[in-house]
């Protein structure tokens, strides 16, 4: 069974779409998705406004001042725009490789730090 599901939308609403998904390396599809999950939050959440929303998503806010509702779906978002390729996400990475003291997850869930040159090791 698929999780996907085709709806119509005006053409308008597309063409808007394409032209900010290519900004933000995201698929068409995945661009609506985001706006709807938006939407779907600053309808439900109070004390949303589309203002504050924005803000977060262009980084300027203080996120200590986010709520559990803010902080969930800014955490989502960010996490899905870490996951897709771009040149800027590549270019970061390859400087945590190359500088080392990075510290993280590895796929298991183990802390680790990155070393200079590539390598990594396991943080206690």
């Amino acid at each position: 069974m698929s999780s996907l599901a085709s709806i119509k939308l005006p053409s308008d609403l597309v063409n808007l779409a394409r032209a900010e998904a290519s900004v933000l390396h995201r698929s068409i599809g995945g661009q609506v998705e985001h706006w709807a999950r938006l939407g779907r939050v600053v309808e439900s959440g109070p004390g949303f406004t589309l203002d504050r929303v924005r803000a977060a998503l262009q980084g300027e806010f203080n996120a200590d001042l986010l709520d559990v509702d803010e902080e969930r779906l800014f955490m989502d978002l960010f996490a899905q725009y870490l996951s897709q390729p771009n040149a800027e996400n590549e270019a970061f990475t390859a400087k945590m490789l190359a500088e080392g003291g990075y510290v993280g997850e590895d796929d298991n869930g183990r802390l680790i730090r990155t070393l200079p040159g590539g390598g990594f090791e396991y943080v206690d």
